[in-house]
């Protein structure tokens, strides 16, 4: 059950970020440039990893029941893990071996092996105890990493991971 709970999870995660890709691009708001990608940078696709991780943990806590299980605990470290291994693969391979040229096989191949280690992770955090401390820490890192995400959707670093290289902005791209 725990193999077969990973791997349809890390599918959920993985298949999320292509459901959730273009939702900015549909219907262009404040509510959903907070939840969802505003440009092609790196940064601003740690959005596909948090608001996946939040759908996948509002499943599992209400859907599927798991009322004591840490989910939201596990899922916000997680996302924190993914984060960080995405940012910083897929940052180093695409400036460094790429030089800002567009591979949807090393983004794909980068998502996938981070989603992989951060679902690893969250299955074993999952089987923990039971703490309601923890749950509220993982609202409030959902909260918080929420709250990064749009302060710097409207204020971006100017830093590269920031810099949407395919419009050549650090800004919201507006669709046409």
């Amino acid at each position: 059950m725990r193999k077969r709970f990973f791997l349809i999870s890390s599918i959920i995660i993985f298949g999320l970020g292509f459901l959730l890709h273009n939702v900015y691009n549909i219907m262009p708001n404040f509510l959903t440039s907070i939840f969802f990608q505003t440009n092609e940078s790196i940064w601003q696709h740690n959005k596909l990893i948090i608001t996946s991780y939040l759908v996948l943990a509002l499943m599992t806590k209400f859907y599927l029941k798991y009322n004591k299980k840490n989910v939201f605990f596990a899922s916000s470290i997680a996302v924190l893990i993914c984060m960080v291994l995405e940012t910083s693969l897929f940052g180093l391979i695409y400036f460094y071996i790429l030089e800002t040229k567009e591979s949807m096989i090393a983004a794909l191949t980068t998502y996938a092996i981070s989603i992989i280690v951060a679902q690893y992770v969250w299955t074993i955090l999952l089987n923990k105890d039971y703490d309601r401390n923890y749950e509220i820490i993982g609202i409030i890192l959902f909260t918080f990493f929420y709250v990064l995400l749009t302060v710097t959707t409207y204020n971006p670093i100017h830093n590269k991971i920031f810099y949407d290289y395919k419009h050549h902005t650090y800004n919201i791209v507006q669709s046409k």
